[in-house]
């Protein structure tokens, strides 16, 4: 039934075609929230936030929300998870889509001043390292590009990483007309899935 359904407004998406959040509860069902809105007028959007209600979270008043610093670009595609310490994982996109981030928060996540520490775990270079990709002539280089990270942590805790990776190239070829071009066009030239592990030290 529809109206057994509640909602809450919590925050503005901002301006693009790819804003990007998730959300896990912790061991006594409160929602926590990693979320990256698109542009902002003000300035802040594009950035990773992380967002929590303890009680009455279907009022927005009850949610409060910190930047956790990472800066523009960084936090597309959010992933949040809980280890078996309750820990909070986050895996996101790196750079406007060029690589592979994880931050993470051990103790106290709710407070102003909790510490989240961060990681770039892939980047387009370790990608043009590791996979070559044979272009057309009429393509001129290109980039790797990373989409919807997804995490979690296998029975040993060892935490398993999967994401999307494209790869496009500066192409000088229109292939809807068959004509070259006068400046150059972005075409998908590749597509992969890619698995990283992080083993426990």
């Amino acid at each position: 039934e529809v109206e057994n359904w509640r909602r809450v407004k919590l925050w503005a998406r901002g301006q693009g075609d790819n804003p990007g959040w998730d959300i896990a509860v912790d061991a006594q069902d409160r929602p926590r929230i990693a979320f990256y809105p698109e542009y902002m007028e003000d300035g802040s959007g594009e950035q990773l936030y992380f967002g929590w209600c303890d009680v009455g979270c279907l009022e927005t008043e009850s949610w409060t929300f910190n930047n956790l610093g990472l800066g523009k670009d960084n936090g597309a595609d959010p992933d949040l998870v809980f280890d078996d310490e309750g820990n909070i994982w986050i895996a996101f996109v790196a750079w406007d889509g060029s690589g592979l981030g994880l931050v993470a928060c051990e103790a106290d996540c709710t407070a102003p001043d909790a510490v989240w520490q961060d990681l770039l775990i892939d980047s387009y270079e370790v990608l043009e390292a590791e996979w070559n990709v044979v272009l057309s002539p009429t393509c001129d280089g290109g980039i790797w590009q990373a989409w919807t990270p997804s995490l979690a942590f296998d029975p040993a805790g060892n935490l398993r990483l999967a994401y999307d990776a494209t790869y496009h190239g500066y192409c000088w070829w229109d292939t809807d007309y068959e004509r070259w071009v006068e400046s150059y066009q972005f075409w998908l030239i590749q597509r992969s899935v890619r698995g990283v592990l992080l083993t426990q030290e």
